[in-house]
């Protein structure tokens, strides 16, 4: 599991611009490693600019963690925006109400449940919505990944 904080990225003081939900990191989930990943994230007391969040795809504490993390820095009123690796750039949630259903959050961020199995990614993602924060694509799509990867 992997965090990053980024400071001073030209957002308002004391504003989460950003929660970066990412995976492939490729520790197995410990108890106690989520334990200090908690205290570094939700004890925080000024919100970073950009908070990026790796997790291993298989790793339900993993989801939890980022689903968590999500729900402290939305209640705290200090999320701009969540960007998910898991839906391809151009899509979001913008536009949607808050009392929004998962199908159309799926719908809105064409979500690929095959790659990204929604019971693991929606708890965070629908967090997000309901507390009327954003949530972006933030993957290029499959065709624009051959050409930067050459």
């Amino acid at each position: 599991m992997q965090i990053k904080f980024i400071r001073n990225a030209g957002w308002l003081p004391g504003l989460l611009g950003l929660a970066l939900l990412a995976g492939c990191a490729s520790q197995a989930p410990q108890s106690a490693a989520n334990a200090e990943l908690d205290r570094s994230t939700m004890s925080l007391a000024e919100a970073p600019d950009v908070l990026l969040l790796g997790e291993q795809h298989d790793a339900e504490a993993h989801q939890q963690w980022q689903q968590a993390t999500v729900a402290h820095w939305a209640a705290r009123r200090q999320l701009a925006a969540v960007v998910l690796e898991m839906a391809d750039a151009g899509h979001s949630t913008q536009g949607l109400a808050a009392d929004a259903s998962e199908a159309q959050v799926q719908q809105a961020l064409a979500w690929n449940d095959k790659g990204w199995p929604w019971r693991h990614y929606g708890p965070a993602v629908m967090t997000a919505v309901k507390a009327g924060v954003p949530v972006l694509g933030g993957n290029l799509p499959r065709a624009q990944m051959r050409d930067v990867m050459q």
